[in-house]
């Protein structure tokens, strides 16, 4: 009881010292109490705001009635082991075109560096290589096509498996034929740390896929992974092959992999014929629903439904029924695109130019960072020129498809941020072998797009074809040994 009283005092003599401070005291410590209740609140917030892509959670605005997002991305939010960019490095200059209205409008030229921080190979072909009871030695592996994503403080890591079955006994004239085959195609996963070093081991991912060995296509399995996060859920997207009843044969179609349920839905687009093979759409989280940019010039946004496979264009600039053209669609699905600062969306993407001399029908494939904006109407903001690599890094394994491929390529399918500066994207080289390729230099690149693109008055899309025609032109500056095929539909555009 005395011990309540006591306290009870000591709160009344605090109380009594308060009053007969001055003025200027009760104002000195009444900001500085407010000062300290800011900081326990901010830091509230930031703790609060770290997602599962481990990048601060967007701000929900409300304007006219509009759902509108704006997320930056936290400088230093998984910046440790960013002093060492590894191997490879290749400082230079990355041209690239931002698009206004009905044409292109300025060339930006920004410094970046190109490096490469970590090899998924060998370990991985070493390690897979003991999961197949494979004692005449007749597999060959290439760990390929590494999707990344981040989950906390871990990257996510899904690669493809080749076995290389048919190149093996086709294109490669063994003397023998295989005794055993087996799926062309696996995908194996594994969890890595903010360096790169493993905190699991690999496993392969037990997604039932059929065997089309009876049919006339080259491969089965699982094919080209890509990681996207819809509403806090981890999807893979990618093709496989698979009998088409309205065709009535196999075709090359999307599905979707729910990692949390272990489902799959196939997708669909109601009303529209597919291609024979169906690869390369990239996916995009907007608001908690799952887009595809099915094309991207012409420009063609897909939004679908997890849970059904259901999907409908809601943009398609196509201009000759959805038909895609080989030698005209240059630029290509790569990575997902991830939201950079609301509106705007980063992305990689691959090209290729088809060679018609020297030698005829060889693909030239090469990489480029991509722009979007996705309000007030989808478009494409900004495109670079090819990114250029270290050739002693290029030439690190030979090209697996030489009858297709007549350079050295990278092959980008994954991308995290590590800061407002530096991504970090997982590709493949020459079909071979799998890597993590790091860019920096973003945070400049990406504000002068921005400001040019506000300075334009963020309308509508450029025409079709005028963003495969800056391509195209860089690619053939590129190569001027060369000609290639396509120049019919780029007579009107100088290209």
């Amino acid at each position: 009881m005395e011990e309540d009283q006591g306290g009870a005092c000591e709160t009344t003599d605090k109380f009594t010292m308060l009053k007969q401070l001055t003025r200027l005291q009760r104002w000195k410590y009444g900001r500085l109490l407010l000062l300290v209740i800011c900081f326990i609140l901010s830091g509230n917030l930031l703790f609060r705001g770290l997602t599962y892509q481990g990048i601060p959670s967007t701000t929900i605005q409300k304007e006219g009635g509009i759902r509108k997002e704006s997320r930056l991305i936290e400088s230093g939010s998984h910046d440790t082991g960013l002093v060492d960019d590894g191997e490879f490095a290749h400082a230079q200059t990355l041209a690239g075109a931002v698009f206004k209205q009905h044409a292109m409008s300025d060339e930006l030229l920004t410094k970046v560096v190109v490096s490469v921080p970590h090899s998924f190979s060998p370990t991985t072909e070493q390690t897979v290589a003991k999961m197949f009871s494979d004692d005449l030695n007749e597999n060959i592996y290439h760990g390929i096509a590494p999707a990344i994503t981040w989950a906390d403080d871990e990257i996510i890591v899904v690669q493809r498996l080749w076995l290389v079955q048919f190149e093996h006994s086709v294109y490669y004239k063994t003397e023998k034929q295989l005794r055993n085959t087996w799926h062309e195609s696996y995908f194996y996963t594994q969890k890595f740390n903010k360096n790169y070093e493993p905190t699991t081991k690999g496993e392969l991912m037990g997604i039932p896929v059929p065997s089309n060995s009876q049919f006339d296509y080259r491969s089965d399995g699982p094919m080209d992974p890509r990681l996207i996060w819809v509403n806090g859920t981890l999807y893979v997207s990618f093709h496989i092959w698979i009998w088409d009843d309205k065709d009535k044969a196999s075709r090359g179609r999307m599905h979707l992999w729910n990692c949390q349920e272990n489902s799959i839905k196939r997708l669909n687009v109601r009303d529209y014929d597919f291609l024979v093979v169906e690869i390369n759409w990239a996916p995009l989280e907007i608001n908690g629903s799952l887009y595809y940019i099915y094309t991207l010039d012409p420009f063609r946004v897909l939004k679908c439904e997890p849970s059904t496979g259901d999907c409908h264009f809601v943009v398609n600039d196509s201009p000759d029924n959805n038909r895609f053209e080989y030698n005209r669609e240059h630029l290509r699905g790569g990575s997902p695109f991830l939201l950079y600062k609301w509106p705007y969306y980063i992305g990689m993407a691959h090209s290729v130019i088809v060679s018609q001399t020297p030698k005829e029908n060889f693909g030239i494939y090469n990489t480029h960072l991509v722009i979007i904006s996705v309000e007030p109407t989808f478009r494409i903001v900004y495109v670079s020129a090819q990114i250029q690599f270290k050739e002693k890094f290029l030439n690190q394994f030979p090209i697996a498809r030489p009858y297709a491929q007549m350079r050295p390529f990278v092959f980008p399918v994954g991308i995290i941020f590590r800061n407002d500066d530096v991504i970090d994207v997982g590709a493949h080289l020459n079909d071979n072998s799998g890597y993590v390729i790091r860019l920096r230099g973003i945070r400049t690149l990406v504000r002068d797009a921005i400001a040019l693109d506000k300075h334009h008055g963020r309308r509508s899309r450029p025409s079709p074809l005028v963003v495969n025609g800056y391509v195209r032109s860089r690619l053939k500056s590129a190569n001027r040994d060369m000609t290639f095929k396509g120049e019919e539909f780029y007579k009107d555009l100088g290209h």
